[in-house]
């Protein structure tokens, strides 16, 4: 199961937050949109992904990305980035 919180500070999204989960071996994908922060859990079947989180932060604002949970050895997932200035993107790489 992996868990990815994304909260925005500072006022509201200009656009909307994208997220793409790419299953490496496959066309496996998920791929969607939020247009505030939220929290979405995922049972993601054993191999490899990328995550990609982007979007755009308030004037003066910042957004928080966090993805954690645990891989099918039982070992704990975690990363968090904290992204400022006008565009952003996260990118990270998960075995499951």
């Amino acid at each position: 199961m992996i868990t990815i919180d994304v909260k925005v500070y500072g006022g509201v999204a200009p656009l909307p937050i994208r997220v793409f989960i790419d299953n490496i071996a496959n066309f496996d994908d998920i791929r969607f949109s939020r247009d505030a922060s939220f929290t979405e859990s995922f049972q993601l079947a054993n191999g490899e992904y990328y995550i990609i989180i982007s979007g755009s932060n308030p004037p003066d604002g910042k957004t928080i990305v966090t993805v954690s949970g645990t891989d099918s050895a039982g070992n704990d997932i975690h990363f968090s980035k904290t992204k400022t200035g006008e565009l952003y993107s996260v990118l990270n790489y998960v075995k499951i």
